[in-house]
This record gives structure tokens, sequence and C-alpha cells, in this order.
């Protein structure tokens, strides 16, 4: 199993209405940058089964761009992903994905990296992504004894 794990890209300043913040979306450069990332991301010829994202705009833009270079893949909206949900229903959830799959979460922070920390039993603090960046667990890093 390959989990991949995508920070939103730079997107417009925060709102602080959540119901408003949610429509806000990435700013051009935002956009400029994953498309340079998500490009050289492609090269690593990494296959992607599924890319499951958060529903808000600007997660939802980034996985647009992000599956223009896997089209193969699936895209899915996931509401475990919405930064307001418990991380803890993400690490069930990716419990019962097919083992042999590589799937790809476009989130937010802290979120993202509280699902990671659970999934490799580390403290929450010690993780955090950047925006726009991507972190790999491999299938070995995940295996139980």
């Amino acid at each position: 199993m390959r989990l991949i794990f995508i920070r939103h890209g730079v997107a417009g300043k925060k709102i602080e209405d959540t119901e408003l913040d949610f429509y806000r979306e990435l700013t051009s450069k935002g956009r400029k940058k994953l498309q340079k990332s998500f490009k050289q991301f492609k090269k690593k010829k990494v296959i992607v089964d599924v890319v499951f994202t958060s529903p808000l705009s600007r997660a939802l833009e980034t996985a647009e761009l992000f599956w223009k270079h896997h089209k193969k893949s699936d895209i899915e909206l996931c509401v475990d992903l919405v930064p307001s949900s418990d991380p803890q229903n993400l690490v069930e959830y990716i419990s019962f994905l097919p083992k042999g799959g590589s799937y790809a979460f476009v989130g937010h922070e802290p979120h993202l990296s509280m699902v990671i920390s659970a999934i490799l039993a580390a403290p929450a603090n010690q993780i955090s992504l950047k925006k726009g960046e991507i972190l790999i667990l491999e299938d070995k890093l995940l295996r139980r004894p």
C-alpha cells in the first residue's frame, strides 16, 4: 500500500467565517507552484489508483491539478478530509482500503499531520506539511508486527 498525502496549495487570505472559508480558492501563484511540483512528481512514475480530496475549494482545486497528471486514477470527495473532522475517522477509512493500492489524500493542516502521526504512531507535533507539500508513506512503514 502507498499513501500519498498532499496539503493544498497557497490559497487566498483566511476567512474567519467557516462557511465562507469553504469556498476560498488557490491563488494564481499557488496554482503555478503546484503545477510545477506535480509535473516533477509525475516524473517519478508513481501510480495512483484513487485521489481522495477534501470538498473545500482549495483542496479540490489542488486535487484536480494533481489528477491532470494521473488521469487514470479516480477522484473522490471525502468528508473525512474536512479540517474539522476527527482524524481517526480517516485512519479507520484507510485501514479498509485494498492493501495493494496507491492512494492520494488532498487536505489541510493540522488534520493531515494528525492522520500521518496516528498511522505511524508518532507524536502529532513532530510532523507538519507545508502548503503544496507531498509526503509518501510506503508499504514497509505501514506493516504492523
